[in-house]
């Protein structure tokens, strides 16, 4: 019978070694990634490139469905379930109630100022429809959200369907969450330091530790929602309403009045950063509660 990886993996394993499938995954994902990396690169960068920007957050999904076969690993532990309609909810809601505060603030305090016409404008670029403020965000929040979870499906396949429940094989659920989270983050790191994915504004070296931090939290809280949900698609969902929420809602509409937003806001802000690092740490206090549960049981 062939092995599988459970939606709700067993008690980690003191000196568990990585498995032929999991060395395999990481084989896939950094010849397929540099691939696509040098092609971006080629094409001048994220913002001109257009399908391969797609493509390459594809990687991890194709890397993870390969490796499984291959290795005659069955497919069903991923977690292809849909989950219960109360995570999916809370997946598109996360993101907004942990970054919204610090827009606020950056909008109180003057550091940056909001332009919601903006929103009628990238609705009428993206999709060549005239629209109030309104219902141009209402379009980004429901066609945008669906489009953008679609493609991070793509990532989060890979990252939290395969990788996550692959690492608490041999980690607890919090460590195997936090390694999920540096995996994800280095994987960007190409596109940050010469893909043009980083701020205009900030020294690299800035982008590179914010998105770092960022993208802890941000797995760790991903990780809560896989595995109290058996599915990778609340995980999904949560990184395109993470996507949109900050880049086609919150980003487009505030206005850099000080010269100081983009160090504070935006994925590569030291705000948004500590955001994802607070909820990071109360999802890793619920990881762990789940690594006793399991343990116990």
């Amino acid at each position: 019978m062939a092995e599988q990886i459970v939606s709700n993996p067993p008690p980690a394993k003191s000196g568990a070694g990585f498995s032929p499938t999991l060395w395999l995954f990481l084989a896939l994902v950094v010849v397929g990634s540099a691939i696509f990396d040098v092609l971006i690169i080629q094409a001048g960068g994220v913002r001109k490139a257009g399908a391969l920007v797609a493509g390459i957050m594809c990687v991890p999904a194709l890397a993870a469905i390969v490796s499984l076969l291959l290795t005659r690993r069955s497919l069903a532990g991923v977690g292809w379930g849909a989950g219960s309609i109360g995570f999916l909810g809370l997946a598109v809601v996360l993101p907004a109630l942990i970054v919204t505060p610090v827009y606020a603030a950056v909008w109180a305090s003057g550091l940056g100022e909001i332009r919601i016409d903006e929103w009628s404008i990238l609705v009428e670029e993206n999709f060549g429809w005239r629209f109030g403020a309104v219902e141009s965000v209402l379009v980004i929040a429901s066609i945008g959200l669906l489009l953008d979870s679609l493609v991070a499906a793509g990532e989060e396949i890979g990252w939290r369907g395969f990788l996550l429940p692959e690492l608490s094989r041999s980690f607890s659920l919090p460590l195997a969450a936090l390694l999920t989270g540096a995996i994800w983050a280095a994987w960007h790191y190409p596109g940050i330091l010469y893909g043009g994915y980083a701020s205009a504004h900030a020294p690299a070296w800035y982008s590179v530790v914010s998105f770092t931090v960022m993208a802890l939290g941000s797995s760790m809280v991903l990780a809560c929602l896989r595995f109290a949900s058996g599915s990778v698609w609340p995980a999904a969902l949560m990184h395109g309403a993470h996507n949109i929420f900050i880049q086609a809602v919150l980003d487009p509409v505030t206005e850099d009045t000080s010269g100081l937003t983009p160090f504070v806001s935006g994925e590569f802000g030291l705000g948004v950063a500590f955001a994802y690092a607070v909820a990071g740490l109360f999802a890793w206090r619920a990881l762990a509660l789940m690594q006793r549960a399991r343990s116990s049981g």
